[in-house]
């Protein structure tokens, strides 16, 4: 699939996931695709990907992929995102950009739970963090 159709399917309550629905509703099912686009376009926007809307998953960089994984995440607007070492086995450029969508988030009032084994990515999280009440 591709990148947005990944972003598509983790969007929560999407119309016409029944036979039924497609037979009674099909307005409101067209209508509730497009705004699953655009949510999703959005999204990717966030993390950065929005040139990479087209572009087989598959075919996409280890840190791209967490970024992926990431939106996938936000599809679904949580109030808490979890994450369980984040940057892990990503090359510098790409933990940079992740970290700081992470930052972006919980900037904007995403609450952040971060297990990170990477002591660096720990102290440059807790720094900006402390940045940040000051």
């Amino acid at each position: 699939m591709t990148v947005l159709e990944n972003l598509m399917i983790a969007a929560p309550g999407v119309a016409g996931d029944s036979l039924v629905d497609l037979v009674r509703r099909p307005f409101e099912i067209v209508a509730g695709e497009r705004e699953t686009v655009h949510r999703a376009e959005e999204v990717l926007g966030i993390v950065g990907l929005s040139h990479l809307r087209d572009e087989y998953a598959r075919n996409l960089s280890g840190g791209q992929k967490k970024l992926l994984e990431l939106a996938r995440a936000l599809m679904a607007g949580p109030r808490l995102l979890l994450l369980d070492e984040p940057v892990a086995g990503v090359n510098p450029t790409l933990a940079q950009k992740i970290l700081e969508v992470i930052e972006n988030l919980r900037r904007d009032g995403l609450t952040i739970f971060l297990i990170e084994h990477d002591m660096d990515v720990v102290k440059a999280c807790r720094t900006t963090s402390d940045e940040m009440r000051a």
